[in-house]
């Protein structure tokens, strides 16, 4: 039920993140372990696994401060694409 829920809150979670950074846009990745949607900023390697941040979070039954999670990576994102460009 955790992981059903936390995938909901983390698309919930990277709307409003690519809202605050409009050059973020949903794509998939596979890996290993199989697909993920993921926000990727522009054509840069620079990924956001918001689904995977939460649900991450949510197992290790952390206290989540989404406003704060949210300004902390829109910052990070930019200082990121930033310096691979």
């Amino acid at each position: 039920m955790i992981v059903t829920a936390g995938k909901h809150w983390g698309v919930a979670f990277g709307d409003c993140l690519a809202q605050r950074v409009p050059e973020l846009a949903w794509t998939q990745v596979t890996d290993a372990w199989g697909v993920d949607a993921v926000l990727r900023y522009g054509e840069a390697n620079s990924i956001v696994s918001a689904v995977t941040l939460l649900i991450k979070r949510v197992e290790d039954g952390e206290t989540i401060e989404i406003n704060h999670l949210l300004e902390a990576l829109e910052e990070f994102v930019i200082q990121q694409a930033r310096r691979s460009s």
